[in-house]
């Protein structure tokens, strides 16, 4: 331990949602000066250590004479700054740049006023998996974090600013696999039993086609082909090297008797309250208005929980694979139709289709097949 007398030092701390909080010592009150400490959960034990003594000298030797800093100084809020206005940001979808500012913000707040060259110091590896670890309540925010802060990091080496980084390798905390997770049929009635009809059709849309969330909410009238939904997806919008949107692929979802039924109903609760044509799209929400994609999520993540279910929407479309796979198609057809790999649809028909339910959906098929050329 060091006694010395150290003047100008701005030391403040920040609390975290964990409880924890770190304090933080830079060496002047100057915007951007340089912090060169940090200390969890406690202040630093005075005297001060010669480690602490050390940072201390080498980040008040890169400053000005008069404690400035230098021009070639350059901030992780420096970097956020340029990379928001640099080309690869422009390419980002409105949802991306919305998910990334809030990761920013957050980085901000902790590393913000460090120089770039801290991503190139080995024991700032240590930092951020520290830092990663006080939001282990949240491992897909950690996670999230730590992306964040790595596509920052990637985009300084990128402009030439750093040669390289020490954030490779760095595990995720959240590990969920939920490829073959889907509702089970005691779920699905219990969230209908007492669900607005609104979101009734929107749960087995989702459980009959495997439309994702943006789909769902977004499907227009018009993709109603009589036998088929035919449309541009969302997700499958892709940009140019430009940022302009390029062609999209159009999709096609056949309509079965079940679907059918479900968008009677929906026809008729519209034209029973006369809700205006201008609500193009197939569901509405309980004013007649289009779903946006979070007031969806919002209302059906709410009346799910209300149940206690621990499932998502988007593990309906596991059961959308079964209901196709029970009403006739290939494993290729429906892998084609959802987008998915053929050997995850084996895996998940394997687990939650019998032998015995396939044979007896195509026993029903063909009796249907055979009572309509009796009637032809």
């Amino acid at each position: 331990m060091v006694a010395a007398k150290l003047k100008g030092i701005h030391k403040y701390s920040k609390k975290l949602a964990d409880g924890t909080c770190t304090y933080y010592y830079k060496v002047n009150r100057e915007k951007g000066s340089p912090v060169f400490w940090r200390s969890k959960n406690k202040p630093e034990p005075e005297p001060v250590s010669d480690q602490f003594l050390d940072a201390y000298n080498n980040a008040k030797a890169s400053l000005n004479v008069n404690g400035t800093l230098p021009k070639s100084f350059f901030s992780i809020n420096d970097l956020i700054t340029e990379f928001r206005r640099s080309g690869e940001w422009a390419k980002l979808a409105r949802d991306t740049k919305r998910g990334y500012e809030e990761v920013f913000a957050l980085i901000s707040d902790e590393f913000g006023d460090d120089d770039i060259k801290i991503f190139e110091a080995t024991d700032f590896f240590g930092d951020v998996l520290e830092w990663q670890y006080q939001w282990s309540d949240r491992p897909r925010k950690a996670d999230r974090l730590v992306q964040g802060l790595t596509r920052l990091a990637n985009f300084a080496k990128y402009m030439k600013k750093i040669d390289n980084h020490v954030l490779s390798g760095i595990k995720r905390l959240h590990r969920a696999d939920r490829s073959d997770i889907i509702w089970t049929t005691e779920e699905i009635e219990r969230f209908c039993a007492d669900a607005s009809p609104q979101l009734r059709w929107g749960l087995l849309l989702a459980k009959y086609t495997g439309l994702r969330r943006h789909d769902l909410v977004s499907i227009k009238t018009d993709a109603d082909k009589g036998y088929k939904f035919d449309w541009h997806s969302h997700k499958s919008k892709r940009r140019n090297s430009n940022g302009s949107i390029a062609k999209q692929k159009r999709l096609a979802i056949p309509i079965h008797s079940e679907i059918r039924k479900i968008l009677e109903e929906i026809a008729h609760y519209k034209g029973s309250r006369s809700i205006p044509v201008s609500t193009l799209t197939i569901l509405c929400n309980e004013n007649g208005r289009a779903w946006t994609k979070d007031g969806f999520s919002t209302s059906f993540n709410r009346h799910r929980d209300k149940h206690g279910i621990d499932k998502h929407l988007h593990d309906l479309r596991g059961n959308a694979c079964t209901e196709f796979k029970l009403a006739g198609f290939s494993n290729d057809e429906i892998a084609r139709i959802l987008g998915w790999e053929r050997e995850r649809v084996e895996k998940l028909i394997e687990l939650y289709v019998s032998d015995k339910e396939i044979a007896k959906s195509q026993k029903e098929r063909y009796e249907r097949a055979t009572e309509r050329e009796q009637i032809l």
